[in-house]
């Protein structure tokens, strides 16, 4: 029985000794240079434009090919086939009816509208549409009722503009975000700085928010004829800078406001 039990744990010890091999010559043989397929190159654009940037989830689709290979193809061949999704641009009305009309025939299917639209990103028509394209939302100025949603609902949520943007009928999250920022900020809160952030108030502090709320109600209107010059504006999309400004954001956090 001892001779049957140490045979057993030495088939086991040599089956794991050959896996851990076999598996160290798939990672060698992967990591060797290899002359990039046109077929491997169409797999490649296919992922990319459906997963993005997460070159682990594109390697996974590739069979021989590691995240670091697929992220350094696609930098070399993306220009020739006409991807520029970091570069800042703005849309053209060509691209914006085109938008409307796959978005018509599929619906909101954000990924399958890039693929057939080829210059732009998943997340960037789904912006697209949300901010600016969409027909249920009110283009017009903000007036003073709904600053005051949007302060009161920003003391619940903090930043989360995209539940805000759900109690604001008519109004998208960037509409609500760029509001906050550009005009609310400075009049309710009486801060000048660029990036500001508060947590969302607990049910026992909400009291106190919709007293300060008040206070800073009846403050002076004098900035009442400042224009919200996001709402018609023309989206600019870059990743880049977007990543930039939420970086700073969250490290602008204030703790005294509700003491």
């Amino acid at each position: 029985m001892r001779l049957q039990s140490k045979s057993g744990e030495q088939i086991l010890k040599n089956k794991a000794k050959n896996d851990k091999e076999s598996y160290k010559k798939k990672e060698f043989s992967i990591s060797l240079r290899k002359k990039w397929s046109l077929e491997e190159d169409k797999k490649l654009t296919t992922y990319t434009t459906l997963y993005g940037h997460h070159w682990l989830k594109v390697a996974q689709q590739m069979e021989e090919r590691n995240a670091s290979q697929c992220c350094q193809r696609w930098k070399r061949i993306k220009k020739c086939l006409g991807f520029k999704p970091n570069k800042a641009k703005r849309w053209t009305q060509n691209e914006d009816d085109a938008l409307l009309r796959i978005f018509k025939e599929i619906g909101p299917q954000w990924n399958a509208i890039a693929r057939q639209m080829k210059i732009k990103t998943g997340k960037q028509v789904r912006r697209r549409y949300k901010n600016f394209l969409d027909p249920n939302l009110n283009h017009g100025p903000i007036n003073e009722a709904e600053d005051e949603r949007i302060f009161q609902n920003y003391l619940k949520y903090g930043s989360q503009w995209s539940k805000i943007a759900q109690e604001m009928p008519g109004r998208s999250e960037n509409m609500v975000k760029n509001r906050f920022y550009s005009y609310i900020k400075e009049k309710y809160l009486n801060q000048p700085n660029l990036y500001f952030k508060v947590k969302p108030l607990d049910q026992e502090n909400l009291s106190k928010g919709s007293n300060i709320f008040h206070q800073f109600k009846h403050e002076s209107q004098e900035q009442r004829h400042l224009q919200d010059i996001f709402n018609d504006s023309n989206e600019i999309v870059d990743n880049n800078q977007s990543s930039f400004f939420w970086n700073q954001e969250s490290k602008a956090q204030i703790h005294y406001l509700f003491k």
